[in-house]
């Protein structure tokens, strides 16, 4: 039986999925793909999301997921949530969750390495926290190097997948709550972190010209570098 769900694998699906996709509701998150997953042997599905790689300060969190596929749990994109909304069905989620976990990559991770190998640091060590661990993958847009998980990414994946919704949800609340309490901590609390979580809204980026960036700004973005570099230049 083991090698017939192989063969499946290797050579349906993509095909398998891809038919999948064309049927699904971008309205509601479903559990549709990890049930056709599911039947073709892979049992541990795990969904993988993101928060923080468009924020100008702070780390960026991904949560890891799996869930049983044939439970009543309404979830929606958390972009498309409010606050409250989100940190209700957090609870539902974990409640209900096989197994579930997040991955951490700091400011410093960024600024070394770059916003996509940081995700990927990130996926990583979601996926390492996991018990049990996944067969299968499904990620939101991006495809994860240096694993040999079988995975599946997708285009606005928690549009569309229940498992990668729920691991929005778990990411975006990890976040907003871990910027909210930095933003407590003396040296930050002038950037407004509870309110913006460290994107670059029109009032983070007034804060950041009158204070300057701090040693949580994200040094390899566009804004901050602007503003590093016309001090330096200052300076000379």
């Amino acid at each position: 039986m083991q090698t017939v769900h192989q063969s499946i694998h290797k050579m349906e699906f993509p095909n398998l999925l891809s038919r999948q996709l064309r049927t699904c509701d971008r309205k509601r998150p479903s559990f549709k793909l990890e049930r056709a997953i599911k039947n073709c042997g892979k049992f541990s599905v795990c969904g993988i999301d993101e928060a923080g790689r468009g924020a100008l300060a702070g780390p960026l969190i991904s949560a890891a997921i799996i869930l049983p596929s044939r439970i009543n749990l309404k979830v929606m994109d958390s972009k498309k949530l409010k606050v409250d909304e989100r940190k209700v069905l957090l609870g539902k989620i974990v409640e209900r969750a096989i197994s579930w976990s997040v991955g951490i990559a700091s400011t410093q991770e960024i600024n070394d390495v770059g916003i996509q190998e940081a995700t990927y640091i990130s996926y990583l060590r979601a996926i390492k926290l996991l018990n049990p661990q996944p067969d299968f993958l499904l990620l939101d847009f991006y495809k994860l190097p240096n694993t040999n998980i079988d995975q599946f990414s997708i285009t606005k994946g928690d549009e569309i997948s229940a498992s990668i919704a729920a691991a929005s949800i778990i990411a975006k609340v990890t976040r907003d709550n871990l910027m909210e309490k930095l933003s407590t901590k003396e040296q930050y609390t002038k950037y407004g972190w509870g309110q913006n979580c460290g994107y670059g809204t029109r009032d983070h980026l007034e804060k950041i010209r009158k204070f300057g960036p701090c040693d949580i700004h994200r040094k390899n973005y566009k804004p901050i570098d602007e503003m590093l570099s016309l001090r330096f230049d200052y300076l000379k």
